[in-house]
């Protein structure tokens, strides 16, 4: 797209997360200017009109008119009426079809302009996606070049976006611009997006360009953004107080590759560590010239480093429990460092020279630094960083001497006691000790064993029984072992003061300790030296200890210096803590979630105790966001009270729109209220009376001009009779667009009367769509599992069972090939109606999909999953762009998961997006209660707190005011909501659960990061 400087993939990058395009003119752009200044310049070239006639508003596509002191409105450009009631025509001082005449010819003209935007809004449309009123003002002014361009830009990329980019789907307009939308249906069509503009609602007409069958679709609005958009994504992705996400990285890679100056949007601070390594090496990647300097004031801790280093190897940042084991096998097995550059071992060895407490950190990964140092060679540093290299090498460096020693006494001990052997009886030592003796002798050969020794050794090299010919200096042997004990001694000595000076092994093990013998006092007092570990160890403390009433009163002198994060994670953890569990479920941290269940639960605590737990941490909260820039007024939506914070990210999978696992989403929460459709009744009703009010003043002027037709039609004047029937003509067009305009209005209120009386739910068809790689061929397969309120199975439906007809749910079939790479590609679908579920007694459907084949998610060219909500599953199309609910691009290192769950009794679906089995399993869904039910328990009730709370706090910390209705927000206020409404207000920033580089950078971050 040649309409911004940035490229492509960055432009891309804007459109998919803030659903935003760059356009590079004037701000102030605008279609309605342009018409408004066409016929003002037209009017002030007319002698009759130019002192009468000025333009009052144009606005909306209507435009108004002062002559002289009367108001006129033209509705559409062309349509006209007095505002004032008791006006008409002949109290003008004007020819009023002068006036007229530039109206309709302006209108010609700007129509014409028009038809390029609306031709692409309407492929938009096809997808799912609308322009709103300030994006298509924009595009409407732009060159026809400009527009192609634009549409070359959006069009392929909402394709790929809701899965369509290689189904076999027709476009409106296939020969765009070219083949364009007719100038005549202009005015039905912008209708139809001023009413959309309006009201937030949008129906199918079926008068419009191409008949089509009506689906009841909500659009995603798309507007216009701006380059510094791009950059406030990517610093608060960097700032993220969580782990990001696959696609997060992707698109930071993106932005460091196509952006020069990606360096001056670094931020001052990382707030993930895990986020600080993965960044940093993005940065070392885009730069020859290593940036130590700049980079250097980033890390904090040597394990900072140690990630870093990790991620430079390939390997994940989380440095996960199975590549920190303690059997050095397996350590080799599951991570290998690779070999550093003289360049990159510098920088390791600067970046862990500007670290404090090394020597602790260094043993909590102790044999990942073994392997590290294998790599990097600390000791040729010694020069240049002494006391890095001392902390690094440790008591190694007294235990390489001790085994050194120590090998030299064992090769004496190994001497004497082969003298002795000989000694007693030469021949006992066979032939097959040779080569152990060999050695030995000569490992001895290179020790100070004095001249009578040595001589007697090349002796017992050539023939084993001289030894017993001749003596050995025993005594001297004796001496020198002596000394290597001595030597032994104080080594062992060293280590020993090395180990109590440097407590490295400590901390956690004297915490236990002192717990297990339950000083608790002692305890409380060490534990409060490391808040956040005290926070985490917080629940186990107020079990085994029962002075709840001193825990509690450290904690809440420390609260302020736990992390944000922590503090929200342990408010969502007591928020439930009172209520007796089912199960106990944790989420294994790394690139690839597990999950790990416990049938044996804890016993609930006292409710008044859990509460005093969370408003200490509120408190906390609140200390850490004061300092933060003040807020004006604040709307928060209610439907923030079902999204959770977001703490697992990380593992997501590519999506149309990134949920927040574990929240909960009407099925169709963009859905108009009763009170909202019924609103829409009233008004279109009102509409239709003014059309039939116009069509009889139409008819009436048409008499007008029948009757002057007939006074005059034995006149001679053919001219005059030509022009009255053209104006009969006009007239009788003009009725016919009233008359199109009502059947329309009906048509709408028709429509929406059934909406009101609609007692069945949206129906849902969940849908995946895969092909074969370029090497395998795949086999994928979708299947759901029903359950109860209890989570008992009730069945299920997949490629072995392919309905039920209790609950009336259906599977398309098995496909087990994908077909070539580039083809058409292979699908399944589901149908469901979530009211009949319900209604047959069960609660949930949790959907799966699985890869037969056994291939990963992450090695397939293709794997897309998502699904459709129409009010009819019985169009002709098995797929339709436009009626994607949700897609995700399945590109996990897993081969199954479970994308989401749909609970039928609140109409609510809930996003899980989490791999189902471990890597390598190849399993059907009915195999897999236990895990099943372990992530519903974790999902369905999953402790955590609400975006809803986290906001408020941020609203009372920052001096904000919290108002009902988003209609009380003006300039510099933000509302929180579920989506974009499609009329925003100027100057008011709008946030969606969705925009999670916002949430986790600003709402999870504290002041003092």
């Amino acid at each position: 797209m040649n309409n911004s400087s940035l490229h492509t993939k960055l432009q891309k990058i804007l459109f998919l997360r803030r659903n935003k395009v760059i356009i590079d003119v004037d701000d102030k752009a605008n279609i309605n200017k342009i018409y408004e200044n066409a016929v003002e310049k037209h009017i002030s070239r007319t002698k009759e009109l130019k002192d009468h006639c000025k333009i009052e508003q144009c606005d909306k596509f209507s435009v108004t008119i002062k002559v002289d002191n009367t108001l006129i409105e033209f509705t559409n450009k062309e349509d006209y009426s007095f505002l004032d009631k008791n006006k008409s025509i002949k109290d003008l001082s004007i020819d009023f079809e002068k006036l007229h005449t530039i109206m309709i010819k302006e209108t010609k003209k700007i129509k014409r302009r028009m038809t390029l935007a609306l031709t692409l809004n309407e492929e938009m449309k096809n997808y799912g996606y609308h322009m709103d009123e300030k994006l298509f003002n924009i595009v409407a002014c732009l060159s026809k070049e400009k527009v192609k361009g634009l549409y070359d830009f959006i069009i392929p990329t909402l394709k790929e976006n809701v899965g369509s980019h290689n189904k076999s789907y027709r476009p409106k307009f296939p020969n765009f611009p070219i083949d364009i939308i007719e100038v005549k249906y202009c005015t039905n069509i912008i209708d139809d997006i001023v009413y959309y503009w309006l009201r937030e609602t949008n129906v199918q007409n079926v008068n419009l360009v191409r008949k089509h069958e009506p689906i009841d679709v909500v659009y995603k609005n798309v507007t216009i953004g701006k380059e510094e958009d791009l950059h406030e994504i990517m610093k608060n992705l960097m700032s993220a107080a969580e782990s990001i996400s696959q696609k997060d990285i992707q698109d930071i890679k993106y932005y460091f590759t196509y952006y020069e100056k990606y360096m001056d949007t670094l931020p001052e601070s990382f707030p993930n560590k895990e986020n600080l390594a993965i960044i940093i090496n993005l940065v070392l990647t885009n730069n020859k010239d290593l940036p130590i300097e700049r980079i250097i004031p980033y890390f904090k801790t040597v394990t900072d480093v140690l990630r870093l280093v990790a991620v430079m190897s390939g390997k994940s940042a989380t440095l996960e429990k199975k590549e920190v084991l303690v059997s050095n096998f397996n350590c080799n097995k599951m991570k290998k460092f690779k070999s550093f550059s003289n360049k990159e071992r510098r920088m390791i060895m600067a970046l862990l020279n500007n670290c404090q407490n090394r020597v602790e950190d260094f043993h909590k990964h102790k044999i990942l630094w073994e392997r590290v140092c294998e790599r990097i060679h600390p000791k040729s540093f010694s020069k240049f960083y002494p006391d890095l290299v001392d902390d690094m090498v440790g008591s190694y460096k007294y235990v390489r001497v001790k085994k050194d020693i120590q090998k030299k006494s064992n090769t004496i001990r190994t001497i004497k006691d082969l003298y002795i052997s000989y000694k007693r009886c030469p021949r006992i030592i066979s032939l097959y000790d040779n080569m152990a003796i060999n050695k030995t002798i000569e490992e001895a050969k290179q020790l100070d064993l004095g001249e009578e020794v040595n001589k007697n050794l090349d002796l017992v090299y050539n023939n084993h029984s001289l030894l017993c010919k001749n003596k050995f200096d025993i005594d001297s042997l004796n001496e020198i072992q002596k000394e290597y004990h001595v030597k032994l001694s104080e080594l062992n000595e060293k280590i020993k003061n090395y180990k109590e000076t440097h407590p490295f092994q400590g901390y956690m093990y004297r915490v236990n300790n002192l717990l297990d013998k339950k000083k608790y006092d002692q305890a409380l007092t060490l534990l409060a030296q490391r808040p956040g570990i005290f926070a985490r160890k917080l629940d186990e403390l107020l079990v085994k200890i029962g002075d709840h009433k001193k825990t509690l009163e450290i904690f809440e002198q420390i609260a302020s210096k736990v992390s944000v994060k922590v503090l929200l994670s342990l408010k969502g953890y007591f928020q439930k803590r009172s209520e007796k569990l089912r199960l106990r479920v944790f989420l294994i941290k790394g690139t690839t979630p597990k999950m790990y269940i416990k049938n044996r639960v804890k016993g609930k605590l006292d409710l008044e105790l859990c509460e005093k737990i969370c408003n200490i941490c509120d408190m906390a909260l609140m200390n850490h966001f004061e300092n933060k820039p003040k807020m004006n007024n604040v709307y928060i939506s209610e439907d923030l009270k079902k999204q959770v914070i977001p703490l697992d990210v990380r593992s997501s999978n590519s999506t149309l729109e990134t949920y927040i696992k574990g929240s909960r989403f009407d099925i169709s929460y963009k859905k108009l209220t009763d009170e909202e459709l019924e609103n829409i009744i009233e008004e279109n009703n009102y509409k239709i009376s003014v059309y039939r009010n116009k069509i009889d003043e139409i008819n009436h002027k048409k008499q007008e001009w029948n009757d002057q037709l007939n006074s005059i039609r034995e006149s001679a004047n053919e001219f005059e009779k030509y022009c009255i029937a053209e104006n009969i003509k006009s007239l009788d067009r003009d009725i016919e667009m009233f008359n199109q305009k009502i059947e329309n209005s009906l048509e709408y209120i028709e429509i929406h009367k059934n909406n009101i009386k609609k007692e069945t739910l949206n129906k849902i068809r969940l849908f995946i769509w895969w092909t074969n790689t370029k090497t395998r061929i795949i086999d994928i397969d979708l299947s759901i599992i029903i359950y109860n309120e209890n989570l008992v199975d009730l069945g299920h439906v997949s490629f072995n069972n392919l309905s039920n007809s209790r609950f009336k749910i259906y599977h398309s079939g098995d496909f087990i090939n994908g077909g070539d790479v580039n083809g058409n590609g292979a699908a399944e679908f589901i149908d469901f109606d979530p009211k009949q579920v319900f209604i047959c007694g069960a609660r949930y459907i949790a959907v799966s999909v699985i890869s037969y084949s056994g291939v990963k998610f992450k090695n397939l060219e293709n794997c897309k999953f998502g699904w459709m909500e129409r009010s009819d599953l019985n169009s002709n199309e098995f797929f339709e762009p436009k009626t994607v609910k949700q897609k995700l691009d399945l590109n996990s290192n897993s081969t199954s998961t479970i994308p989401v769950i749909f609970d039928c009794k609140t109409n609510e679906f809930i996003w899980v997006d989490t791999p189902l089995t471990k890597d390598g399993s190849c399993v059907r869904i009915e195999n897999t209660k236990r895990l099943m039910n372990g992530i519903f328990y974790y999902y369905i009730n999953p402790l955590k707190d609400s975006l809803y709370n986290l906001i408020k706090l941020h609203v009372q910390s920052r001096n904000g005011n919290l108002v009902k209705s988003v209609n009380e927000l003006s300039e510099g206020d933000i509302a929180f909501v579920s989506y974009l409404p499609y009329k925003c207000i100027d100057g008011v920033k709008y946030i969606r659960p969705v925009d999670l580089d916002i949430i986790l950078s600003e709402y999870m971050t504290s002041s003092n990061e």
